[in-house]
């Protein structure tokens, strides 16, 4: 039995850095606007908007993809019609997408940007976090390095 084991062994060796090279099913993926490491931190964009939403029970791949995207989007013209922004980037996890804007002014911008996910996309779980971040901290030490 032993020399059954010595012969497999070579085998399974081959195998084992494809296995060990493929990403973790739940890694992260990030989608950074490396355009703003030129002017990064923007005196005017002193506020941080990060949306969170998760599709429960979603399956990954292309579909899913696509819904979070539209989603995005529709998320993105909608604080345009608000605040003049920049989009920072996004963090995409499995059936969870959290995107990151740089705003100049936050006034209305809780209460509008909740009242459109409510109406539009109520069934997803959602937050919305707004904070000041004059240096771009999250962008300078976090995304931008992901993205590198």
């Amino acid at each position: 039995m032993k020399l059954f084991h010595i012969r497999l062994l070579p085998v399974l060796l081959l195998f084992q850095p494809a296995f060990g090279q493929q990403a973790p099913r739940n890694a992260q993926k990030y989608e950074v606007n490396t355009s703003l490491k030129a002017t990064a931190p923007d005196a005017t964009y002193p506020f941080l908007l990060v949306t969170d939403l998760t599709i429960p029970g979603c399956k990954p791949g292309a579909e899913l993809a696509e819904t979070q995207e539209s989603i995005a989007d529709a998320a993105g013209t909608q604080l345009r019609m608000l605040v003049t922004s920049v989009h920072a980037g996004a963090v995409l996890q499995e059936c969870r997408r959290t995107d990151y804007y740089y705003v100049r002014d936050t006034a209305d911008l809780r209460m509008v940007m909740e009242t459109f996910y409510k109406d539009n996309f109520s069934e997803y779980q959602r937050s919305i976090t707004i904070r000041p971040d004059p240096a771009w901290k999250m962008f300078l030490d976090t995304l931008l390095p992901a993205a590198r």
